[in-house]
């Protein structure tokens, strides 16, 4: 509980066992749709480095891999 935010503790207060709080947080945070998951796809594979720096890039780029892998997607890497 003390590695929750406020507005996430809050919405987790009531769960009764660990088990609970994490099905609450997985039903919150795990958007496993599918337009969700064309829209990470498509920014994955659109994504470019533009100005940022490339700690900024690789770093932006293994979130949406993780958002990736959270949702179910394997990812190859080829």
């Amino acid at each position: 509980m003390s590695s929750l935010t406020a507005p996430v503790l809050a919405k987790v207060k009531l769960c009764d066992t660990s088990f609970a709080i994490w099905t609450k947080l997985d039903t919150l945070f795990a958007s496993k749709t599918d337009a969700h998951l064309i829209h990470l796809k498509e920014s994955l594979s659109s994504f470019k480095k533009g100005s940022s720096t490339m700690s900024d890039y690789i770093q932006s780029i293994k979130s949406i891999v993780d958002s990736l892998v959270a949702s179910g997607v394997e990812i190859f890497d080829r």
